[in-house]
């Protein structure tokens, strides 16, 4: 599916007020049935984010973009297991006090499935870590790696079930968060 954007709207107190773009059909083609229109409309946007750390590092782009009148970018990724998506995401404040946060497809890269990523999947009561911003991987030495290069170094494929995944932020898109929370869009 080409997702040219998405867009969905938070009111003053972060909860989803509305949605456009092709927002169903990306949810049922992602494995997302739990987060259909329906689904999300009338919940805190938080909800859906599931790290701490995330959740922070939002509230804060939030907090800068009210304060500052300012639209914030950055990059980010939403993969499948078959797909690598480059998206960028908009963060911009709306007069009620609200947020407009439209993600835009960037550039996709096919790739073998990588079932790990799948959301029907069997999993362990082993847990890695990924990125909730690259989708990059944690290994042992607290570095973080492409998702293939991960699953090679920890030996993943030996695995009959596979680990469940966790989120959090890698460093890099830590910093490149912060880095958009200094300098952001004049309006």
């Amino acid at each position: 599916m080409n997702i040219a954007s998405l867009t969905y709207q938070v009111d003053s107190d972060n909860i989803i007020v509305r949605l456009s773009g092709p927002w169903d059909q990306f949810a049922i083609e992602n494995g997302g049935v739990g987060l259909l229109g329906a689904a999300v409309i009338g919940k805190h946007l938080f909800e859906f984010v599931a790290n701490g750390k995330t959740r922070h590092i939002y509230q804060l782009l939030f907090d800068r973009c009210k304060e500052q009148n300012l639209i914030l970018e950055f990059p980010f990724r939403c993969d499948s297991p078959e797909t690598r998506r480059f998206m960028s995401m908009r963060i911009e404040k709306l007069s009620d006090g609200g947020f407009s946060l439209r993600s835009s497809l960037m550039r996709e890269e096919i790739r073998d499935a990588v079932l790990l990523l799948a959301h029907k999947t069997t999993r362990s009561d082993e847990t890695i870590i990924s990125c909730g911003w690259c989708n990059k991987i944690m290994i042992e030495d607290g570095s973080w790696m492409e998702v293939e290069e991960a699953i090679a170094k920890l030996a993943i494929f030996g695995h009959t079930i596979l680990p469940r995944l966790s989120h959090s932020v890698c460093e890099s898109c830590y910093m490149n968060a912060m880095d958009t929370f200094k300098m952001g869009v004049k309006d």
